[in-house]
């Protein structure tokens, strides 16, 4: 009898060792996905949030894919076909301050789009800075969103003067608090160009290929000012590049500087990437020469 029941408890304990055994392996199988963001892992995870910074990279313009580029808009090229806006707007004359272009040239001075990216801007500042993610991390990635969000602002100032500057999270649930007094046209400049010196040391002097660093922050600067007519402050800006930083120079090939080989060019500073089968570009049809049929334009062409 002693016996029997010795075998049973063995038997028990057996069991239960299996148990233990199996639920060990169970709670291995409970992972985060890795294929999307949620707010429990993107904030602690550097790849999670590096994924999200790509996204606020995402929103610079995509002009090499442009249907209608922005040198339709000039003297320097026309399109081959009638109907694109350039083509119409342009030879009508009919541009101006209260008419900005819509397309492709119109988006990116949208008001919209550009407060999407500022608030993407705002939430990662926001929880990027409250988080427990590698110092370094945080001081690099916060400083490029900063000049990201700065560009953003840039190109609504530039269209539209002075805009409201909304540095924080706004929420439906906030009421009329969502609603920003427009600030002026020299309110804004002097934001955009406070947030790219103040972020100028926390940049890489040599980033990788398409990432914002210390020439990106003197150069939006220094654009800024010049097209403020601070001539000064824009001289200064733009020398300060060519004194604390050596590892930029003139490009010898001028035309290939605006297509894929420019990724790895000295002279790029701020540059949206091309990968050929990942994130290519068009503009060789689409500002190539111009086809003619039976005397008739036929197609895109400088």
């Amino acid at each position: 009898m002693k016996k029997l029941f010795s075998k049973y408890n063995l038997l028990i304990a057996t069991g239960f060792v299996l148990l233990s055994v199996q639920a060990c392996k169970d709670s291995e199988l409970d992972v985060i996905p890795r294929d999307r963001l949620t707010e429990a892992n993107v904030w602690t995870d550097q790849g999670a949030s590096n994924l999200f910074l790509n996204d606020i990279y995402e929103g610079l313009p995509n002009g090499n894919n442009w249907y209608d580029p922005v040198e339709n808009w000039s003297d320097n090229s026309i399109c081959g076909f009638s109907w694109p806006g350039s083509r119409q707007m342009v030879q009508q004359m009919i541009i101006n301050p209260n008419a900005i272009p819509g397309g492709d040239v119109g988006n990116i001075y949208g008001w919209a789009r550009n407060y999407s990216y500022i608030r993407k801007c705002n939430l990662f500042i926001k929880n990027v800075s409250a988080s427990s993610l590698p110092e370094t991390f945080k001081r690099t990635s916060l400083a490029e969103v900063r000049v990201l969000r700065a560009y953003y602002y840039q190109l609504l100032w530039m269209a539209y003067g002075g805009v409201p500057i909304v540095t924080d999270v706004l929420a439906q649930d906030q009421g009329d608090a969502i609603f920003k007094p427009r600030n002026t046209a020299d309110e804004t400049m002097q934001f955009i160009t406070k947030e790219c010196a103040e972020v100028y040391a926390d940049l890489p002097d040599a980033p990788s290929s398409g990432r914002i660093g210390k020439a990106t922050a003197m150069v939006l600067k220094g654009w800024v000012e010049l097209f403020a007519k601070k001539w000064g402050d824009a001289a200064a800006s733009n020398k300060k590049i060519i004194d604390d930083l050596k590892n930029y120079d003139l490009d010898p090939d001028y035309e290939a500087f605006f297509l894929k080989g420019a990724n790895a060019s000295k002279e790029s500073i701020f540059y949206r990437e091309y990968i050929a089968t990942v994130k290519g570009g068009t503009i060789d049809g689409k500002c190539g020469p111009t086809f003619t049929a039976n005397d008739a334009e036929t197609s895109w062409g400088a």
